[in-house]
């Protein structure tokens, strides 16, 4: 099978369908949750929190339990998805783009969950859910700093792949994979110009 680069447009592309498909799922999860344990109740708690500071127990489970579902959602469309659809998420099924490794094989499971982690951060707030148990406000800092982190490496992967010599993004580089294309993609510079 031959392979081809895959230009930053068509994975700029991918990663906004994959982003909204993802929290798409996420929504629908959450919302379940919602009516399953009470609209009302959970509103009340997060006023209660926002006035005195005061976290409730329904709060607490409620945040732990949306974080968990949060990540298996993230693992199973970021990495189980593409491990067994041999490097495609649904975006990248329709674009005909693949993750492939050094190899140009299929990456190893462990490596498309690190590829999630690095560029969204999917699964750090489950890491982080210890320490809600002794200071909600410090787990509300450290996410926030996890954020920001996440931003800076979303802008420095996205820059990276618009490059033309080697358009792999920071996730790509730590887990010595690639996005490659079925198709040939025409370069900007190829196209011929009209005068």
């Amino acid at each position: 099978m031959n392979y081809y680069i895959a230009r930053g447009q068509s994975r700029f592309f991918a990663a906004l369908i994959d982003v909204f498909i993802y929290y798409l799922l996420l929504m629908v999860f959450n919302v379940i949750l919602l009516f399953i344990y009470g609209i009302e109740g959970l509103l009340m708690a997060v006023v209660n929190y926002i006035e005195s500071g005061q976290t409730s127990a329904l709060f607490i489970e409620f945040f732990i339990i949306t974080s968990f579902i949060n990540a298996l959602v993230g693992v199973v469309y970021y990495a189980v998805i593409p491990y067994y659809s041999q490097g495609q998420t649904i975006a990248k099924y329709f674009l005909k783009l693949v993750t492939v490794d050094t190899k140009m094989q299929n990456p190893s499971f462990i490596k498309y969950v690190l590829r999630a982690i690095v560029i969204w951060h999917s699964y750090l707030n489950v890491i982080l859910l210890p320490v809600i148990l002794f200071r909600f406000s410090l787990f509300t800092d450290l996410t926030a700093s996890f954020l920001f982190v996440n931003a800076v490496l979303l802008f420095v992967s996205a820059f990276r792949v618009f490059q033309k010599e080697d358009p792999r993004g920071i996730h790509d580089l730590l887990t010595n994979t690639r996005v490659v294309s079925l198709v040939p993609q025409p370069r900007v510079d190829d196209w011929a110009t009209v005068e």
